[in-house]
């Protein structure tokens, strides 16, 4: 069954070599999670793995670039790691330091990793990692019903699509903020207005709509401008890795933020999620002939 989700007639050896190493991957990523979130929960436990939160943020990371790259080639993907490498750190550190456009906060030493002018210096993997990916897969299917931004009719699509997809990374992030923040106290939020949500400023979350939509709307230029194609056949299984992570997003930081976030996510993250079910399956169903 997993065998006939993943691997197609046409694939090369080496198609089949990058989808094994990224199922493989993304399996270790759900143990962590597993073992680390949702079993403490049940007073039950499994071995942990050494090293694990840095293994959880290597494993998020190579996920999203082996999806990356096997559906839109390496030039994309270097092009959107490079870009979000630059923008991440650069929004979060004129955020610390002037309040805009996230709001006023501070990193704790819980934030894995050394930290530049403040800011993290692997938050650029978060991003891209836990937001890009799943954002960009989630905003093609609920806006075109496609797995790609359509050639011929991108620059008609491109920024409503990518301000979409800005959304979805904000409806993300009113789940895992309220849990990083105020459950796990990777951040502490200071001298803000209009911070009635778990004390996280409103601000914060049209911040990421005006630093990702920029982002998004330049890597859906850049895909098109550089004739980006996916490397061998698009499988159901590949498409579904990216919409899991977004879900086990979901269910992680549920279990580690605080009351209230099991119900807002239905309505920021679910709902996206079984929408987008619907036009993928659709997609494929259409690609099939059914």
């Amino acid at each position: 069954m997993v065998k006939d989700l993943f691997f197609t007639k046409g694939m090369t050896r080496s198609h089949k070599t990058i989808l094994t190493a990224l199922l493989l991957i993304f399996l270790a990523y759900v143990y962590i999670t597993v073992s680390e979130d949702l079993l403490p929960e049940f007073n039950l436990s499994l071995p942990h793995l050494p090293g694990e939160p840095y293994f959880e943020i290597a494993a998020i990371f190579v996920i999203a670039a082996l999806t990356l790259t096997y559906l839109r080639g390496w030039k994309p993907t270097v092009f959107i790691i490079v870009l979000l490498l630059v923008v991440a750190w650069a929004a979060e550190v004129l955020s610390i330091h002037t309040g805009f456009p996230f709001g006023n906060y501070y990193y704790t030493s819980a934030f894995p990793g050394p930290k530049l002018l403040g800011a993290p210096l692997l938050l650029s993997v978060y991003y891209i990692g836990w937001y890009f990916v799943s954002a960009y897969v989630v905003s093609n299917l609920l806006v075109d019903g496609e797995i790609f931004t359509p050639e011929k009719t991108w620059w008609k699509r491109a920024i409503f699509s990518s301000f979409i997809a800005g959304i979805i990374v904000a409806g993300i992030d009113m789940v895992a903020d309220p849990a990083m923040a105020t459950g796990l106290h990777q951040w502490v939020w200071t001298n803000n207005a209009y911070t009635a949500y778990y004390g996280i400023p409103y601000m914060n979350y049209l911040g990421y709509i005006i630093v990702m939509t920029p982002v998004f709307f330049l890597f859906r230029y850049y895909e098109i401008r550089s004739r980006a194609k996916p490397l061998g056949p698009v499988t159901v299984g590949i498409m579904l890795i990216p919409l899991s992570v977004y879900f086990i997003t979901y269910v992680s930081d549920v279990i580690s933020g605080p009351d209230g976030l099991l119900l807002i996510g239905c309505f920021t993250m679910v709902l996206p999620l079984i929408l987008s079910l619907d036009r993928l399956f659709l997609y494929f169903s259409r690609e099939m002939g059914v």
